[in-house]
């Protein structure tokens, strides 16, 4: 029996030490890595033949066993070693195929267990593909949030108006509404096609003639501007004593032009919280773009153009009201006019 286990370490002629053990080795590399070309598993100690025996009883090839089980330990270590540096080179790509499935779960959780209410808000900024900076109407503080999966990224722009959720881990962008589905929508009508004339209202025949030449003309004959080599306003003011025909003069010019007729109420501007004044007046001027030509008629428009205060002595609602008008003329005369 001993001499049997010591011949098992018997090389045969046409092969090394080196080479039958790395090719014993190479035997299980099909195992792990479904005959992966790179795979290379380093050979173990060479055992000298004199280890075998054991040096306190004299026994030839004694600790023979021993180190066959050395041995196949380290094959199984180093397999395992292989394994564990594929699965992490693999883990950032599963991570982002399951973070997906984890949303998706968390959000449909979310909607059974507490009813599905939603919260609508807009994007202030993206800050990479998974996280945007949002406002909600309720609350004047902005929010970092995470952006679910199923959100189309081109689509998460500021001003966008976004559905949010509220999951473990706080607030989440799980939806991007329309662009028609904001503020604007239930206090503006942009297709509204008045049906009112000059006839209708009476009298004031010196401001009709007004209010035709500086806003009917620019926009049925541009060229007579051009011509003349002068730019036409951008916007006229209306003042005077409710019910003396404002509105309904501004809408006779809307008529006589075919201009769609945007009716703005000045107090609906301020009485907002923080930001969302500036916001309202961009998202009604893009309306006006999206239906040109359109007339936007800024109902009581004294509330936020007031005279100006000292800013060290300006309440917080002053400067709201001073951002607002600051983006009203932005919008209508712009910084490249």
């Amino acid at each position: 029996m001993m001499a049997a286990s010591v011949e098992a370490f018997h090389l045969p002629p046409s092969c090394s030490a080196v080479q039958q053990q790395q090719q014993q080795y190479n035997s299980h590399a099909g195992d792990v890595c479904d005959g992966d070309a790179d795979l290379f598993l380093r050979p173990p100690p060479l055992i000298a033949r004199e280890l075998l025996d054991d040096r306190d009883t004299g026994s030839v090839g004694e600790n023979a066993d021993l180190f066959q089980q050395l041995i196949s330990l380290e094959k199984e270590l180093a397999l395992i070693e292989r394994k564990e540096e594929r699965l992490t080179f693999e883990m950032p790509d599963l991570i982002k195929e399951v973070q997906p499935l984890e949303d998706e779960y968390e959000y449909e959780y979310y909607t059974a267990t507490v009813g599905g209410a939603l919260v609508v808000g807009h994007v202030v900024d993206t800050v990479d593909e998974s996280h945007a900076i949002v406002a909600t109407d309720d609350n004047p503080r902005l929010f970092c949030v995470p952006v679910i999966g199923g959100v189309e990224r081109d689509l998460l722009k500021p001003a966008a108006n976004v559905v949010l959720c509220m999951t473990s881990l706080g607030l989440a962008v799980i939806g991007v509404l329309p662009a028609d589905s904001g503020w604007a929508v239930p206090l503006v009508t942009a297709t509204e096609r008045p049906d009112v004339t000059y006839a209708d209202v009476a009298g004031l025949d010196e401001q009709k003639q007004e209010v035709l030449e500086a806003i009917e003309l620019p926009l049925t004959h541009p060229e007579l501007f051009s011509g003349a080599g002068f730019e036409a306003p951008r916007g006229v003011l209306l003042h005077g004593p409710p019910g003396t025909g404002k509105t309904m003069l501004a809408r006779a010019v809307a008529h006589h032009t075919s201009a769609a007729f945007i009716h703005v109420s000045g107090s609906e501007l301020v009485h907002r919280h923080l930001g969302e004044g500036p916001r309202m007046v961009r998202e009604v001027f893009q309306t006006a773009r999206e239906n040109a030509p359109a007339i936007i008629f800024f109902d009581e428009v004294d509330a936020i153009a007031a005279a100006r205060a000292d800013s060290d002595d300006a309440s917080a609602a002053d400067r709201e009201v001073y951002r607002v008008l600051l983006e009203l003329l932005a919008q209508m005369d712009g910084f490249d006019q």
